[in-house]
């Protein structure tokens, strides 16, 4: 999830669609990668903080 986003964030700056619509400069579709971003991130810490903790 983490790769996809991170490949799919730098396509849809490749690509441009200005159909698709933009908020602040990024598209609905960069949106959506910094999400998915964001939370893969967060999923790999809570394992290797559980990991540590011995859960």
């Amino acid at each position: 999830m983490l790769t996809y986003g991170m490949i799919r964030f730098v396509l849809e700056n490749l690509r441009y669609d200005a159909v698709r619509g933009s908020m602040m400069g990024i598209s609905t579709s960069q949106w959506i990668s910094l999400i998915m971003i964001i939370l893969s991130i967060g999923s790999v810490c809570r394992r290797k903080i559980r990991k540590l903790k011995g859960e």
